[in-house]
């Protein structure tokens, strides 16, 4: 959200930003979008003056590993999760979500 008079930009690509997926109950991280990002390049959004933005990423519940290293679990079960934002110059922002059975 940018609360100025001025559009600004924002940097969400996988070197700026990093996204990861945590599992609650056991505090175990699952995912990471810094752990095997499929580009290292920059993603630049810009964020209108007075408005704010959604960027959407999709995750196939499988788990990650730092350097594309196998993953020591497996994937996702049903349960409870929190996922963490974090990117230079913007506050952490935090969020839970509930994965159902398939």
């Amino acid at each position: 959200k940018n609360t100025t008079a001025k559009d600004c930009k924002v940097d969400l690509g996988p070197k700026s930003a990093v996204l990861t997926i945590t599992q609650a109950s056991s505090d175990t991280e699952i995912w990471s979008s810094g752990d095997c990002p499929k580009s290292a390049g920059s993603l630049l959004l810009r964020v209108p003056a007075g408005a704010r933005i959604t960027h959407t990423i999709e995750w196939d519940r499988k788990a990650s590993a730092p350097e594309c290293a196998t993953p020591k679990t497996g994937p996702a079960t049903p349960g409870t999760y929190l996922v963490e934002a974090k990117a230079p110059q913007l506050p952490k922002a935090q969020a839970s979500f509930v994965l159902a059975k398939d």
